[in-house]
């Protein structure tokens, strides 16, 4: 179904609307679902691509393109651009909002669940390392080591909710 709504979307709003590009995710996500990694890691960036070349690099939309992204490239076994992907994700969002905006805890949650699925530790990768002074400074790093620390619920598409929603 996802493929005649988008051709609907392609021919009255145009390949690169907003709501297009929504289709194309969805599609992508259903891609991820059924394990059709490969396909789903084709589509997730090209929707990325399109959401930064129309949106910008750093809108809403550009940034749940690259977190669907990191999963993917998780369950392709590539954890260090999964780990970019979510740490861009968190930079840009502490840039945006400041050190304790939701999208910044949600940002730090996932990156949490990922350190956890991957056995790694803040600092250990690029990047990761210079947030912890800074959050320190802002006075925000309780709230990220709660992040690391404590278990989270997996903030991707195979999560327990979405597992039972779709065997229904």
């Amino acid at each position: 179904i996802y493929d005649d709504v988008l051709a609907v979307y392609v021919r009255q709003l145009g390949g690169l609307h907003r709501l297009t590009l929504a289709c194309k995710a969805d599609r992508a996500r259903q891609l991820f679902l059924q394990g059709e990694f490969d396909a789903a890691r084709s589509a997730q960036e090209q929707i990325l691509a399109e959401r930064k070349r129309c949106l910008g690099s750093e809108h809403a939309d550009t940034l749940a393109s690259r977190t669907a992204l990191a999963w993917t490239m998780l369950q392709l076994d590539e954890p260090d651009v999964a780990h970019s992907l979510l740490d861009a994700v968190l930079q840009i969002s502490i840039k945006q909002h400041g050190p304790h905006h939701v999208a910044v805890t949600g940002a730090r949650a996932a990156m949490a669940d990922l350190l956890r699925q991957t056995g790694s530790h803040a600092g250990q990768h690029p990047g990761q390392a210079d947030l912890v002074p800074e959050l320190r400074q802002e006075g925000a790093l309780d709230a990220y080591d709660d992040a690391l620390l404590q278990p989270v619920q997996p903030m991707h598409p195979i999560g327990p909710e979405v597992v039972q929603l779709t065997a229904e």
